[in-house]
């Protein structure tokens, strides 16, 4: 008979803040107004705060928004914060929704553990 070994996550601190608030991709996201106009970079910094530099990158990186010289402007409708319903699914216990290759970008968010 064989061993059976089972992995079980739980969402780190953080990552609960993530479930509650939304991720800092999502804040930065949501921070900039609809419209070619945009916002300038020192603006959205005094707007998202300490997301900005967690999410502003992820955002590009996700082609949610896009940087032109000092304007940032958002380059799609609407977005879904996938890592907060990631990290809800998770803390309710259903690690099956959620792949392998995000459940590693969590971990390595420090979201989970």
């Amino acid at each position: 008979m064989g061993e059976r070994t089972d992995t079980i996550w739980t969402v780190t601190e953080q990552g609960m803040n993530i479930v509650s608030d939304g991720s800092p991709e999502y804040l930065v996201y949501c921070s900039v107004p609809a419209g070619a106009e945009g916002i300038t970079m020192s603006d959205l910094v005094a707007t998202a705060g300490d997301n900005c530099k967690l999410g502003l990158g992820r955002c590009i990186k996700n082609k949610w928004l896009k940087k032109q010289g000092d304007i940032i402007t958002k380059t799609i409708e609407d977005a879904t914060d996938a890592t907060a319903e990631m990290l809800r699914a998770l803390a309710s216990g259903d690690a099956n929704s959620v792949n392998q290759k995000e459940l590693g970008l969590l971990k390595k968010r420090k979201l989970i553990s």
